[in-house]
């Protein structure tokens, strides 16, 4: 399989981009297929309790990021997946809550520096690593049980799916995060090279401008 495609993946939304995921579980046995979907079938249960509640407070909140509880559930019973299925380690709460914080910073500080991803790049993106999944060979198949899962629990179908703004959105932060990290790579801001590095740094200015709600997670 074209790893190309892999680090923005939508198959989990967190870590299908992850090597050591991927290759280490190529082929899937029965027994493996049950566990995924009783995996996805526990991530969407979470997510339908969490819409049955109203006026749930936001997680975290300022500097023009919102994060909800749905959204941390979500990428938290991803996480658990990966971990049942690989006995890799397992972020604390608040870990989960700095990447996301991470991300959201990394998409905005993209946006400051002027780039921008046209509907005509997520076209390409989409329809490139559409294609790639289905024309990857039997070492994907891990992939492809997550992927069928993924959709499943949207109710869409694949069609759907791809062309969703979900997807849609997904794409675009990871493009404008590639295009960052290229920036970034080049040592055009303050000589760092690395984006994690980066981000973490814009995580210790931010952190205490937001406001973190761990109260919204019981």
């Amino acid at each position: 399989m074209k790893k190309k495609f892999l680090p923005i993946m939508i198959g989990l939304g967190v870590l299908v981009g992850s090597a050591s995921v991927i290759y280490s579980q190529s082929s899937v046995s029965p027994s493996l297929a049950d566990k995924i979907k009783a995996g996805f079938d526990a991530i969407q249960a979470s997510l339908n309790e969490q819409k049955t509640e109203t006026d749930a407070p936001l997680l975290v909140e300022g500097e023009g990021i919102r994060i909800d509880a749905e959204r941390f559930i979500f990428y938290k019973k991803n996480l658990e997946v990966i971990h049942s299925l690989q006995k890799g380690p397992m972020l604390t709460d608040i870990q989960i809550i700095d990447e996301m914080i991470k991300k959201e910073l990394a998409v905005q500080y993209a946006k400051k520096l002027g780039f921008k991803v046209s509907p005509q790049e997520i076209d390409e993106v989409v329809r490139f690593e559409r294609e790639s999944l289905k024309n990857a060979d039997s070492d994907s198949d891990f992939v492809k049980e997550l992927m069928k899962n993924r959709i499943r629990i949207t109710g869409m179908t694949e069609d759907e799916f791809w062309n969703s703004d979900l997807v849609r959105n997904h794409y675009e932060e990871s493009l404008l995060i590639a295009k960052l990290a290229s920036h970034i790579a080049e040592g055009k801001i303050n000589g760092i090279t690395n984006l994690n590095e980066f981000q973490n740094e814009l995580l210790a200015s931010s952190k205490n401008k937001l406001k973190i709600n761990t109260a919204a997670l019981r």
